[in-house]
């Protein structure tokens, strides 16, 4: 499984075009919740001790159909920041890596833990930094470029 060869800038590109399609308001922070749920209107699910069984406080579902989310972190006003990253960084998945997706197995928590952690090195860094550079750009308000 190898994530697609995007550069830096075409993943920051990308994060600005699905800001600019899916959080038209341009106002921050970015409710990267209400992007999941009523404008990509994929679910959100809580799921009780996801934390600790797989150290994950959200993940795409297989089915690109929704987002499971730690029930209790979820639920915890203090931790919200740390949600909002969570989302973006899903949607990140949703958008850059939808055809991998398509070549997943996983049914539950444990099973994606599983096939996380049977990555090649090389791979799981790639596809993990693309959606941390994708969350970071669509939370993060940025000057107009100058051509």
């Amino acid at each position: 499984m190898d994530p697609p060869p995007l550069t830096q800038e075409e993943v920051w590109a990308l994060a600005d075009e699905i800001r600019s399609r899916y959080w038209p308001e341009n106002t921050f922070p970015v409710d990267t919740e209400a992007i999941v749920e009523f404008r990509l209107h994929l679910g959100t699910e809580p799921c009780h001790s996801l934390l600790y069984e797989t150290g994950l406080l959200a993940f795409l579902k297989r089915d690109l159909k929704g987002v499971a989310v730690d029930h209790d972190s979820y639920m915890d006003e203090e931790l919200l920041p740390s949600m909002g990253f969570s989302f973006a960084h899903e949607i990140g998945h949703h958008f850059i890596h939808r055809d991998l997706y398509s070549k997943l197995s996983h049914r539950c928590s444990r099973e994606w833990k599983d096939f996380i952690l049977n990555l090649p090195e090389e791979g799981y860094r790639t596809f993990e930094w693309q959606a941390d550079e994708f969350a970071n750009r669509l939370l993060s308000p940025h000057p107009p470029t100058i051509s």
